[in-house]
């Protein structure tokens, strides 16, 4: 494929797709995040790797990744991409995530950047926290004794939630509602059941001990998890990672990254922080 039909596909997935920005997808920034772990020369899955933009910064440390997901288009893009940037250490599967081609014992690092949440709206016969709890139970066969598993998830506890914004298209302040309440709510206004499931950070912790994940870190990001900006360690260190990206900076950004240090330093700041990773391992 030539650069000219390589522009064609750009257009047609950014026609196809709301959340394809060609900039976003190749921005190295997307695995910034990954500092807060040992990936050097790890054997690493990315489940659910979309346009594969942290599969791609991965790729810089990982021995090989595994980019694994349901859309094919975005698995051809992937491919394409990595073979114009001379990415040699990257394979892409398309794979249901509930029936993997791996081999038992065989993974370093689970990676699930924006994906759990999901999880809950592939099967409507089954609770989502139970598919969830599913989901990570059935990855931990493929992990070797010491592997991790690693999650980037908005927080339940976000106060941008209090504004009716949302991240997943649910009713407006639908997170913050006891689980009866926003299936209610959600019935009546969208005529289905609340299943994007997201918790608070105590609640993705009891989520992933129940799926054999005893030993669980939680890293506070704000803003997002997508591109940080700082995280912080469950011991109160303050990591500051990738600089803002967009020309256009939000009100609630800036009043946010005024605030949120102010409230991590009076100890409020870790439970409200909007998003955060988790790592999940068996052994210390």
């Amino acid at each position: 494929m030539d650069r000219r039909e390589f522009q064609k596909n750009l257009k047609r997935l950014e026609q196809k797709y709301r959340v394809f920005e060609y900039d976003h997808v190749v921005n190295p920034d997307r695995g910034a995040w990954s500092v807060l772990g040992d990936f050097t020369d790890k054997i690493i899955v990315d489940l659910g790797c979309g346009f594969g933009a942290v599969s791609l910064a991965l790729s810089e440390q990982a021995r090989t990744i595994v980019a694994i997901d349901a859309s094919l288009d975005r698995l051809r893009f992937l491919a394409l991409l990595a073979g114009f940037l001379h990415v040699t250490n990257l394979v892409v599967v398309h794979a249901d995530f509930f029936n993997l081609p791996l081999v038992r014992d065989s993974i370093d690092r689970f990676v699930m950047i924006g994906v759990l949440e999901w999880v809950g709206t592939w099967d409507d016969s089954v609770p989502p926290s139970a598919l969830q709890q599913r989901l990570l139970n059935g990855l931990r066969a493929f992990m070797h004794g010491d592997g991790e598993m690693w999650l980037g998830v908005d927080n339940r506890l976000n106060p941008l939630y209090l504004t009716g914004r949302t991240h997943h298209g649910d009713v407006p302040f639908s997170p913050l509602l006891p689980r009866k309440y926003a299936h209610l709510v959600t019935q009546v206004l969208r005529g289905h059941d609340y299943r994007t499931f997201t918790y608070s950070p105590n609640g993705y912790r009891q989520l992933l001990i129940s799926a054999d994940y005893p030993v669980v870190e939680i890293f506070y990001a704000f803003p997002s998890y997508k591109i940080p900006e700082i995280c912080v360690t469950e011991t109160g260190v303050e990591l500051r990672m990738a600089l803002p990206t967009s020309k256009v900076v939000s009100w609630q950004h800036r009043v946010g990254k005024w605030l949120y240090p102010w409230l991590l330093r009076v100890g409020v700041g870790r439970q409200i922080a909007p998003a955060l990773f988790l790592r999940g391992r068996r052994e210390k």
